[in-house]
Parts: C-alpha cells; sequence; structure tokens
C-alpha cells in the first residue's frame, strides 16, 4: 500500500463524497432512531407550543438563507459591540450551557459592567439571586427558595459553571422568567393560548433588560453597560424575544438596543452544511440581520440529551460511589479517566449493551465490517467495580496487569480485556459506550491477545485500540474533543510545578517525547517523498521508526511497578486519541479512504497480520497531511 493518498481519494473526488454519504447515512440513522424514542418519551407537543415553533423556523430560515462562514473572532466583535446578546439555549443539553459561557469569557473584559440574564429564575426572585450571588446563601438554600427543580428541572450541573463564572468576575445575575404566580395574560376576553402564553414571557423578559439598560445608562457611574441572556432556543427566534426587546426599547428608551442573537445547532441548518461536505461545518456562521449560528454538538446528541432528561436520570456525578466503596482497593473513584468539560454523563448502564450494539452495527455498516456482537461480554461499570477480585481467575492476566486494571477502575478508565471479553465502561456516557463499540468492532473475535504488558506491541496495541476507538466515537459525535499538543504542554507545565513525580506528569512528557518522534518521523518522510522515493507503508516504518517510543515501552515493561504501566497506558490513550481524530479527518477529506482504515485498524484475523508497531507507523503516514488546533480551547 503506498503512503500517497489513492487517487480517487483526494479532496473533492469520488472517494470522499463515498465516504461523506456513508457517514452521513450512519448519523442520519442514529438521529431517526432517537427521533422516534423521543416521540415515544414526550408524546404529541401540545397545539400552541407546535405554533409557537413554527413561527421560530419560519423567523430563521428567512434569517438562514444565505449563511456565511465566519470566525469566533468575528462573533466576539459583534458581541462587545452590541447592547444585548441573546444565545439560545437548548436546556438538556450541557453542551449548550457551556458554549454560552465561552462566548459570556470571550465578550467580558475585567471593569466592564455586563449583566446575565437568566431564564431559570422567575423575576420575582431577584432577591434571592441577589442574595446568593453575593454569598449571603449557598447554592442548595438558592436552589430550593427558588424552586429550581421542581419549577425548571433541568440539570443544575450544567448551569452551574456558568453562574459561578459570572459570579466570581463581577458579572451581575438577573431573573428574567415571568413568574408561574401571575394569572394568565388575557386574550380577547379569555385566557390566552399557550403560544400567546410564550409571546407574553418574551414580553416580559424584554421588558426587564429594557429597563435595567435604561436605568444603567442613567446611573452616574459611566461607562457601557451591555447584557447577555441564555433564554430558550424557540424564544430567541427573530419574531419573538429579539422583535419585542426592539419594539420595546424603541417605545421607551426612543431608539432600539442594538442585538446580536447567538442560535446553536439548529438541526436544519446543520443538516444542511453536512450533506454539502464537511468543510461547510464551520463552527460559527453569520446570518442575517445580527445572527450567527455556532455548532456545538450534533442534532442526535441533542436528542440523546432529551432521552436522557425524559427518563429522570440526573447527574453521574452523584451516582458515583464514595470513598472506599470499592473492594478492589480502599479510595474514591476518579472523575472519569479523560474526560472532557464537552462530555455529558448519562445512566446508559441499563441500556449500554444494546446502544453499543447499535452503534457497532452503525460502524460495521459504515466500513463494511462484519458486524460485532456482545453476546459474550461481561460488562462492568463503576457500578460494579469489585468484579476485580474476580480476574485473579484468569490465568491470562499477569500480577502487574491485574494492578493496573485496579488502577484505571480506580481512575474510573474504559479500558476492554478481549481474552476474558470484560468491558469496563466506567461511569457511562454516550461518548464511551460509541469508543469501547468501535474497540470491540476492531478487536473482532480475538481472545487471545494479552491486554497490556509483556511485550513494547502491546503498547503499540494498546495506542492503535485508543485510535480506532476515538475514530469511532467521532462517528457518532463528531464535536468530540480531546487534548491537543498545546494541552498537553500546558497539563505537563503545570503538574511540573505541582507534582512532578506524579503517574499523570510522567505519561504528559512520554506523550510530548512521542509526539516530537513523530514529528520527526514526518519530516523524513517528507523529504523521501520529495526526493520521488516511493516507499510501502510496512517498509516506511522498519526504516524510519525513530525507536524512542519502542525505548520507552522497553524501559517501563521492564519494570513490575504499577505506576509505571499506568503512566504508559494513559501515553498510549493521549496519543491514540489524537491519531483518530486525524484519522477521522482524513476520512472526511477524502484522504484517506475506507479500504485503508480497514487495513490500518480492522486486525481480527491473520488474514494481513502486521506487528502494532508498524501499524502505527502506518497510521502516522497515513494522516500526515492533517492539521488540528494547537489546543482544544481554539474551539467552540
Amino acid at each position: 500500500m503506498s503512503v500517497h493518498p489513492h487517487s480517487c481519494c483526494r479532496p473533492g473526488g469520488p472517494g470522499q463524497v463515498k465516504a461523506h454519504r456513508r457517514l452521513l447515512k450512519l448519523q442520519r440513522r442514529i438521529h431517526s432512531a432517537l427521533e422516534a424514542e423521543v416521540a415515544r418519551l414526550l408524546g404529541r407537543l401540545p397545539e400552541p407550543i407546535v405554533r409557537y415553533e413554527k413561527s421560530y423556523k419560519e423567523s430563521f430560515d428567512s434569517i438562514a438563507r444565505q449563511p456565511r462562514r465566519s470566525s469566533r473572532e468575528l462573533l466576539k466583535r459583534r458581541m462587545r459591540e452590541a447592547d444585548v446578546v441573546l444565545v439560545a439555549d437548548y436546556h438538556t443539553l450541557g453542551q449548550a450551557q457551556r458554549t454560552a459561557l465561552r462566548l459570556l469569557q470571550d465578550a467580558v473584559k475585567p471593569g466592564e459592567k455586563w449583566f446575565l440574564g437568566l431564564e431559570f429564575v422567575p423575576s420575582n426572585r431577584q432577591a434571592e439571586l441577589d442574595a446568593f450571588s453575593a454569598g449571603l446563601i449557598d447554592t442548595v438554600t438558592f436552589l430550593k427558595k427558588i424552586r429550581y427543580f421542581e419549577e425548571w428541572g433541568f440539570p443544575w450541573e450544567h448551569y452551574a459553571p456558568l453562574v459561578d463564572w459570572a459570579r466570581q468576575n463581577g458579572v451581575g445575575l438577573v431573573a428574567l422568567n415571568r413568574p408561574r404566580e401571575l394569572p394568565l395574560w388575557k386574550w380577547r376576553g379569555r385566557v390566552a393560548p399557550k403560544d400567546r402564553d410564550l409571546l407574553e414571557r418574551d414580553r416580559w423578559a424584554a421588558g426587564i433588560i429594557t429597563d435595567l439598560m435604561e436605568f444603567s445608562k442613567d446611573t452616574p457611574e459611566g461607562g457601557a453597560t451591555r447584557f447577555f441572556a441564555l433564554y430558550g432556543e424557540l424564544h430567541v427566534g427573530d419574531a419573538h424575544l429579539p422583535a419585542a426587546i426592539r419594539g420595546i426599547s424603541q417605545r421607551k428608551i426612543g431608539e432600539e438596543l442594538s442585538l446580536v442573537t447567538v442560535h446553536q445547532n439548529n438541526d436544519d441548518l446543520y443538516w444542511k452544511r453536512a450533506s454539502r461536505g464537511p468543510e461547510h461545518l464551520s463552527d460559527v456562521l453569520e446570518l442575517r440581520g445580527g445572527h450567527f449560528h455556532v455548532i456545538s454538538s450534533t442534532p442526535w446528541n441533542k436528542l440523546q440529551s432529551v432521552v436522557s432528561w425524559a427518563e429522570g436520570i440526573g447527574s453521574e456525578v452523584e451516582k458515583l460511589p464514595r470513598a472506599g466503596v470499592l473492594s478492589v482497593r480502599g479510595g474514591p473513584v476518579a472523575p472519569p479517566l479523560g474526560f472532557d468539560d464537552d462530555e455529558w454523563l448519562s445512566d446508559l448502564e441499563g441500556e449500554a449493551l444494546s446502544r453499543m450494539q447499535s452503534y457497532g452495527d452503525a460502524m460495521a455498516e459504515f466500513l463494511k465490517l462484519p458486524a460485532p456482537t456482545f453476546d459474550a461480554v461481561h460488562l462492568q461499570s463503576v457500578h460494579s467495580a469489585d468484579f476485580v477480585d474476580q480476574l485473579r481467575k484468569d490465568s491470562t492476566l499477569s500480577r502487574p496487569a491485574l494492578r493496573l486494571i485496579r488502577e484505571l477502575v480506580l481512575r474510573n478508565a474504559r479500558f476492554y480485556l478481549p481474552c476474558s471479553k470484560v468491558l469496563y465502561i466506567g461511569s457511562p456516557s454516550a461518548n464511551g459506550v460509541a469508543e469501547m463499540a468501535a474497540i470491540v468492532l476492531a478487536r473482532g473475535n480475538q481472545r487471545s491477545a494479552t491486554f497490556f504488558g509483556d511485550s513494547t506491541d502491546t503498547f503499540f496495541q494498546a495506542l492503535l485500540d485508543q485510535a480506532f476507538g476515538f475514530f469511532g466515537s467521532l462517528l457518532v459525535n463528531p464535536r468530540r474533543k480531546c487534548d491537543l499538543p498545546q494541552d498537553h504542554l500546558h497539563e505537563f507545565l503545570e503538574l511540573r510545578r505541582r507534582d512532578p513525580g506524579s503517574v499523570e506528569a510522567r505519561s504528559r512528557l512520554s506523550t510530548l517525547i512521542a509526539l516530537e518522534e513523530q514529528s520527526r518521523f514526518l519530516e523524513r518522510l517528507k523529504r523521501m517523498r520529495g526526493n520521488g522515493r516511493q516507499q510501502a507503508r510496512g517498509q516506511s516504518a522498519s526504516v524510519l521508526a525513530m525507536g524512542g517510543i519502542a525505548e520507552v515501552a522497553t524501559e517501563v515493561f521492564a519494570s513490575s511497578s504499577a505506576e509505571h504501566w499506568l503512566s504508559l497506558w494513559l501515553c498510549a490513550r493521549n496519543l491514540g486519541q489524537l491519531l483518530g481524530k486525524l484519522l477521522h479527518q482524513a476520512v472526511l477529506h477524502g484522504e484517506v479512504s475506507l479500504d485503508q482504515v480497514r487495513e490500518l485498524a480492522w486486525q481480527a484475523t491473520d488474514r494481513r497480520w502486521r506487528p502494532a508497531e508498524v501499524r502505527y507507523w502506518e497510521w502516522v503516514a497515513a494522516v500526515a497531511g492533517q492539521t488540528v488546533p494547537h489546543s482544544k480551547k481554539q474551539m467552540i
């Protein structure tokens, strides 16, 4: 196999188009299944809400006819120029609130006068919100006083970081919602239908924003006052809250307040852009009339968040066992290993195998691989972590491997033991379930493979498992993030200052060394290509591999210390995630064909068996033309 991209897979060629269509088919299949599940759980929406939603769609379609690619920097500039910034909120999706926090951080500079409007607080609870903002009451008391869980009910942990950042940075908190205690608005002598009541909520919030902006302009403190509001996505449709703000401010102040409205993850716009190719899925799009659109999640992830909420699932963090619960070793269970701010947890344990089978079948169809089977898989999670004690009976696991498994369980990591068909998903999440489905798919029916240790090849196999697992999870959630080179450097420098001898510090350093080695390998490969030398991938790997990673692996495996093995396992995970991200990007750009993906990743038979180290360097060469941002913080 040549190191050069196959001619039919160049960007814009038939290979790219075919792969993209297959991926869209997979994603729409997942989306359709979740749509049916949401319909089953929620039933028919009331007719007034259907009318309100129709009005939103009509106004959105009118401003989104010719979207233009934009940038986070331009959006930041426009937000700072506006009087009022409205950000759409999809209440069940934690990513929506995290994106709002990032946008607020972009807009606010120290010393400026900003307010943050909150839909989940009714305006007759402003006194309680003020007391909470001033630190006079704690979070539990505040939530109890405003009846948060009874009247709002969406996960508080999604909103807490946004509120906490505002409190810590001098941003005033404003209650925006119309109190439920008020009598229903009368319309033509009768109680208003629900959609008219929703419009009245828009007018109520618009009145509060206008009053506050008018009052702030008249204060002797000076300086511009600006307002940032997080409000339900249907409410921020141009015909709803924005229109109410324009109308009320014109009448009360004599001029319209300038607005920037940021929509998030509109389904129709997402699918239209996705059908044109991955390059059209820009993070930020500029629409008409001061509107922007941010893609920070996918339509099917939105629906999955609705399913989790509708089934009464709370914060998974609250469900983690407390210190000392695990019989494998005393001590608390850590947060999920590799957990990113954008990964949402849900109670998938009860349905994890069926969802994993669904994801695995979809991935197998996409890649034209035999469908995986999970019938013989023994699924374990953080709630059954004492399974580790039973593994002592497994003669294929060495003592160091058992110690490593205990450490991984305590760190809430995900792993698969092909020898015993044990699959540990830690704290269940949609990303994690998709990731493990991909690893089982890649492993096929292998049962004789060593989990980790005893040979350098097991390190590279673990790296490839992590890479294909992350690649598979990106097929399901292409917005998933992982640590990128600058993130590893930043974390290493912080750890070197605080805890230089820690396992995490050593793993980050090993990751940086390996990334540097990859760079040298690719530079040498580039020079060879420039000289017109055509090398097969396997030959290139054996000639060009620097051996540095192998030397580190050999040194660590020479020790039976669980900390040494854990450090190396974390390094394999870090490198694998980045490699999986690059492969996903290469497939979307048509620079790696699906045939190449199968050759690189699938080793269920010995039809074309190559050592894992050789396949690793093949993989590195295959994605050589891909670039990613230096840090995940550069992405919304």
